[in-house]
């Protein structure tokens, strides 16, 4: 199958000139016949993208975005390569992140349980945003992560004996889910 070096026609178009054209943009992620609102949207396409992770300017580094003007120019960029027979509506917008609060109370082996905390609240941050770690690591569209996992890399830390409370909360848009 021939494809046409300047146009985007399917999903892996799209995502293959954003990423081309955009060294700024380290994943993207194309959702076609979707727009902001709605999954069903014919015609439309949803372009998600994460800015590259090594930025030091970066407002917020556990949630990275790229500006509006970045995203807008990538909303002219993606227009003119559409086909010109069609009108592809375009939307470029950042991935979301949802935020997760993990309440956990332990029973140390030993040592001095302010230190451990502060330990054990950086070893779960690297765990669940390990971009901010090292720069080898890859953001996941669509990662899930269950209760049992967080348990489980709790328990698996030298200096704890043992887990007796786990509560994790869940917010999206600024409620608990």
């Amino acid at each position: 199958r021939l494809r046409h070096r300047a146009r985007a026609i399917d999903v892996a178009d799209f995502e293959r000139l954003v990423l081309q054209e955009f060294p700024q943009v380290h994943r993207v992620k194309c959702l076609p016949h979707s727009d902001l609102w709605s999954s069903r949207a014919p015609g439309s396409v949803l372009i998600v993208v994460v800015p590259r992770l090594d930025n030091p300017h970066a407002r917020d580094p556990r949630r990275p975005a790229l500006s509006l003007a970045d995203r807008t120019s990538i909303e002219s960029f993606v227009r003119s390569r559409c086909n010109w027979l069609t009108q592809t509506p375009v939307e470029v917008v950042n991935a979301t992140f949802e935020q997760l609060k993990v309440e956990v109370d332990v029973v140390l082996r030993g040592g001095d349980a302010g230190w451990y905390e502060s330990v054990l609240a950086e070893e779960l941050q690297a765990f669940f945003a390990p971009w901010l770690a090292t720069t080898d690591a890859d953001i996941h569209f669509g990662a899930s992560i269950h209760r049992s996992e967080i348990l489980h890399f709790v328990e698996q830390r030298d200096y704890v004996d043992w887990v007796t409370k786990l509560r994790v909360l869940h917010f999206a848009d600024d409620r608990v889910v």
